[in-house]
């Protein structure tokens, strides 16, 4: 018969290699689901066919309701006023920002001169954006 010394060391033998064999699953099954997300490709969008032409039907719709509020051939002149005058502010701002700038890169403030030309680079793509919307206002 075995001792008690035994059958507690056979029992603790018996309880490691049970968890190392859960880990090691654990672990292949991780492995597992990488690469199968690796080799997998997401199945394609199941798309109605009548989708397009009501998606399309809707935003007709609400571009003539929004271009009908806006009054745009009304009020075109005031439209390009204001746009222009926008254009020329963003102008001077950009200016203002730029002798800052330089002022903080000639005091080494790296912060400060970063946080000026992040706001430049906004103002830029602000005068992008202007310049599209006058491009639409002059289509009609």
């Amino acid at each position: 018969m075995l001792k008690e010394d035994e059958i507690y060391r056979y029992l603790g033998i018996f309880t490691l290699t049970l968890f190392f064999i859960y880990i090691l699953s654990c672990v292949l099954n991780t492995q597992n689901n990488i690469i199968e997300g690796l080799t997998n490709q997401k199945k394609p969008l199941n798309i109605q066919d009548d989708l397009f032409s009501n998606l399309d039907k809707h935003l007709k719709e609400n571009n003539d309701r929004l271009s009908d509020s806006l009054l745009i051939k009304k009020y075109k002149t005031q439209y390009e006023d204001s746009i222009i005058e926008i254009d020329t502010n963003t102008e001077h701002k950009i200016l203002q920002l730029t002798i800052l700038y330089g002022n903080a890169l000639a005091n080494k403030d790296d912060k400060e001169a970063k946080k000026y030309l992040e706001e430049i680079n906004l103002l830029q793509n602000l005068k992008a954006s202007l310049k599209n919307t006058m491009k639409h206002v002059d289509k009609h």
